[in-house]
């Protein structure tokens, strides 16, 4: 679209990352509404971000050594939904997002591996009745399929 450029090869690497903020922002605010928190909590996370001064360097070149921070936003976000409303939906898109970090970098790779046993910890939860955000039944077919997708498709990936 834009040809061999400077703007594009920039453009590409900001599309994860503004899309990361976003949806981080947006699954803030709505985990912070579904547990009875104030909603304008949600922005402090995000402003807390530029704080960072490995963030702040790349952000105004972002460069491809970005894209493990943007894909943990959309991870993280992901997973607040899957809390919030846990459906075949919400885990796929979780399980799709948690396949790509072991492609990335080191930290993304890292961060695979903690989403999986926070998954399965959460699973577990659930079905010991034990959970504060969700109560669902221990023979939901659907709620076993989805954990299943999710806790084990990103490891297939990675072998």
């Amino acid at each position: 679209l834009f040809g061999r450029s400077f703007f594009a090869l920039n453009a590409g690497f900001a599309i994860p990352f503004i899309l990361g903020l976003t949806i981080l922002f947006i699954e803030l605010r709505r985990f912070l509404k579904f547990i009875g928190s104030d909603e304008r909590l949600a922005i402090l996370p995000i402003l807390m971000i530029s704080f960072c001064p490995y963030i702040d360097d790349f952000y105004y070149i972002f460069e491809q050594t970005l894209t493990p921070v943007s894909y943990s936003m959309i991870v993280i976000a992901l997973f607040l939904r899957v809390i919030r409303r846990p459906s075949l939906f919400s885990f796929s898109l979780l399980a799709f997002n948690a396949c790509m970090l072991p492609f990335l970098y080191t930290p993304a790779l890292a961060l695979m591996g903690l989403v999986m046993v926070i998954t399965l910890y959460h699973a577990l939860m659930v079905f010991l009745g034990k959970s504060e955000y969700s109560k669902r039944d221990k023979r939901d077919l659907k709620y076993i399929i989805s954990v299943a997708i999710t806790g084990i498709l990103p490891i297939l990936f990675f072998v």
